[in-house]
């Protein structure tokens, strides 16, 4: 039983060291969105069920994720990678500043369509995920540019964390 009191208050004290850390997350910058809705029907065109849309929800995805995990946790966080110049890319972003997520270290490119993963969910069960996924890395003035950021950015974390889901 002290084991299990020992390693509660263990964990205990790590967690309250989370408001002291400021963590940068390296990797695949992406945008999960969900559309919910039920079936109601199938489609004429094809075997296929039509889902009557009843929600949406974007959240962050991939790296991400793991920054809004890490403020979840009291700590500061900073996220490197990039992202395209569109939609998904300013959406992504909007919603890392929104959480309190320093974007920084973020380089919007031209030319390169931001990873964006589309579940289609109907009654609890997903039908089909979509993926946009982006084409790897930037070219070499852009990425001398997003290496100073994340220089600067490295010299004020008290850590880091490396995601790689193989996106670019």
């Amino acid at each position: 039983m002290s084991e299990m009191h020992s390693l509660k208050a263990r964990l205990a004290g790590v967690l309250d060291c989370f408001g002291a850390q400021r963590i940068l997350v390296l990797g695949d910058l992406m945008l999960d969105r969900y559309i919910y809705g039920r079936v109601r029907r199938i489609s004429q065109e094809a075997p296929v069920p039509v889902v009557a849309v009843s929600d949406e929800v974007e959240m962050p995805g991939g790296a991400s994720n793991v920054a809004l995990n890490l403020r979840a946790l009291g700590a500061g966080a900073a996220v490197a990678g990039w992202v395209g110049s569109d939609a998904g890319g300013a959406r992504l972003e909007a919603l890392l500043a929104a959480a309190g997520v320093d974007i920084s270290a973020v380089a919007r490119l031209d030319g390169l369509r931001t990873t964006v993963k589309e579940r289609i969910v109907a009654e609890h069960q997903q039908v089909v995920r979509v993926d946009w996924d982006a084409a790897p890395g930037p070219d070499a003035a852009a990425a001398a540019a997003w290496h100073a950021a994340l220089a600067r950015v490295a010299g004020t974390v008290t850590g880091a964390v490396i995601e790689d889901f193989g996106k670019g």
